[in-house]
């Protein structure tokens, strides 16, 4: 979109600058407040980059309006809707599928991960991994544990 809007500055109103300086910029300067809202949460997960990719292309349509192509910044407006309604219908699909999980539970002492793993073994689940973290003031009261878990095949009964 940043290309495409240097195009039109050079093209529709006669400004000669250097085509990929704008581009350098945005990526620049948005990428790097976009990269201050993406986190990686104490249970590994990445959260933000919606965010971030967001407030990159809100920036790159910002720019193409404010230089006067509004064609263009409809066009990628639109394509960003389909992008996100389409691919969070995708996630959904593929997550309803999913035989494997990651499952964080806390519990109260460190003899109950034994009671737990019994637990799995008789609802058919393997577990493939376990990354037990001990009683942390700060986070968390109790001992913690993320499983890896893989899921039985779904029976009809």
């Amino acid at each position: 979109m940043t290309t495409l809007t240097s195009q039109f500055i050079v093209l529709e109103l006669k400004l000669f600058t250097d085509l990929a300086r704008l581009g350098a910029q945005v990526i620049a300067g948005i990428g790097f407040i976009g990269a201050g809202t993406i986190i990686v949460t104490k249970r590994r997960q990445v959260k933000g980059l919606t965010t971030a990719a967001g407030l990159w292309a809100s920036a790159c349509m910002g720019l193409a309006i404010g230089a006067g192509f509004y064609l263009g910044a409809i066009v990628v407006c639109v394509l960003i809707l389909i992008t996100v309604i389409l691919l969070s219908k995708v996630e959904s699909f593929i997550l309803s599928r999913s035989k494997n999980v990651n499952m964080y539970i806390e519990f109260e002492n460190m003899d109950d991960v034994g009671v737990i793993v019994s637990k799995f073994k008789e609802l058919d689940v393997r577990v493939f991994d376990v990354e037990i973290s001990k009683k942390n003031s700060s986070k968390s009261a109790y001992p913690n544990a993320i499983f890896s878990l893989k899921l039985p095949k779904k029976t009809s009964h």
